[in-house]
């Protein structure tokens, strides 16, 4: 990983809340930091669609269990469903906003 990607990297995490800034050491050798509340270490599971079934299946057990999670969607698909022959998302349905919101 490039310095510049690693400090990109901190910057986003910094501001999820995630990544305590002021426990980073600016050490070049060592390049090391800790995370918020002394954590060794985060997840998160990520989802490239918002189909329905990670509305009904996913998200429940995400709750549940506490794991973290996001999702990245094409805005102008959401509450459609997907036309792509020969694609494995064809005849998906894409959650709507409410359900992004919930």
């Amino acid at each position: 990983m490039k310095r510049r990607d690693f400090i990109s990297s901190t910057v986003t995490l910094t501001a999820a809340g995630l990544f305590s800034s002021q426990a980073f050491a600016r050490d070049e050798q060592t390049k090391a930091f800790t995370w918020k509340d002394g954590k060794k270490w985060v997840y998160s599971i990520t989802y490239d669609e918002g189909v329905i079934d990670l509305f009904k299946y996913a998200i429940p057990l995400h709750r549940k269990y506490e794991i973290p999670g996001h999702l990245a969607i094409v805005t102008d698909q959401i509450g459609k469903v997907r036309i792509l022959p020969g694609s494995s998302y064809h005849g998906f349905s894409i959650m709507d906003k409410d359900q992004i919101k919930s």
